[in-house]
């Protein structure tokens, strides 16, 4: 896994590229990314899920999120749109810290269009390169964040605290401001959900409803030492040296319901 470094011009804050895909490894950079796909179909790994991203699709990357792309067997044409948190995080101070999901099933196509549409027109600005098309396509990327901020906003992390999380559960509230350290390291030797054990699976989804080990152990009829052994061998198979990285692990293989708990 790289880390690869986004270059921008001195006074241009985006990076734009539009490229036919074959593969574009793993790798993860510090700024956050929209992945448009103009035409055909991409696959996506994004962190520890998979997703196949089709023509009109548009996922944001995260920063820090690790990430490749491969081609199918079809012809692709994608837009890599990455924006420099530093300057655009004088607009919106939070931006660093956010998770944004444009990708997921329940995404209001009327918001998403709206997205797609001021990203089109930035990319189209940028294509023709007309005099002042800098400026005009930052400005037009300030309508972007923030449209980005006020529809697909899923939570930010300050210090230990969650930010723009929409849930008045508390239980919810302090599971998530728990799951800090959400970079996953050692990516490659990450396994998926289906390849852990029966009883792994049971363990992680109780670990994600702040179970204690002995509840858990009891829960399942087995020694505590046995539910430990299932813990250790969960953090060991799935990289994750603490609970917090497990309990965002289960987030992104849905075992933790948010709409189901508020």
């Amino acid at each position: 896994m790289l880390f690869e470094k986004t270059i921008y011009e001195n006074d241009f804050p985006i990076n734009m590229r539009i490229m036919q895909v074959v593969e574009y490894p793993i790798h993860y950079h510090h700024d956050i990314e929209f992945v448009y796909v103009l035409k055909g179909e991409v696959r996506l790994k994004d962190v520890c899920s998979n997703y196949l991203l089709k023509e009109g699709d548009l996922f944001t990357i995260n920063g820090h999120e690790v990430h490749g792309l491969t081609a199918t067997d079809k012809d692709n044409v994608v837009a890599v749109i990455q924006i420099s948190n530093r300057f655009f995080t004088q607009y919106f101070p939070s931006l660093g810290k956010a998770c944004f999901m444009t990708g997921g099933k329940n995404d209001t196509h009327n918001k998403l269009d709206q997205l797609r549409k001021i990203l089109l027109r930035i990319l189209l600005n940028y294509s023709c390169k007309s005099f002042n098309y800098k400026n005009d396509c930052t400005y037009q990327m300030i309508d972007a964040v923030r449209y980005l901020n006020e529809h697909f906003n899923l939570f930010a992390f300050e210090g230990q605290d969650v930010l723009n999380f929409k849930s008045n559960n508390p239980v919810i509230v302090e599971r998530i401001s728990r799951i800090i350290n959400y970079v996953y390291e050692n990516h490659a030797n990450k396994i998926s959900l289906e390849e852990l054990s029966v009883r792994e699976r049971q363990v992680l989804r109780m670990i994600s409803e702040s179970k204690s080990m002995r509840e858990i152990a009891e829960e399942l009829c087995i020694s505590r030492s046995t539910a430990d052994t299932h813990r250790a061998n969960l953090m060991h198979k799935l990289g994750c040296e603490n609970l917090n990285k497990l309990l965002r692990f289960a987030i992104s293989e849905d075992l933790i319901n948010l709409e189901d708990r508020q």
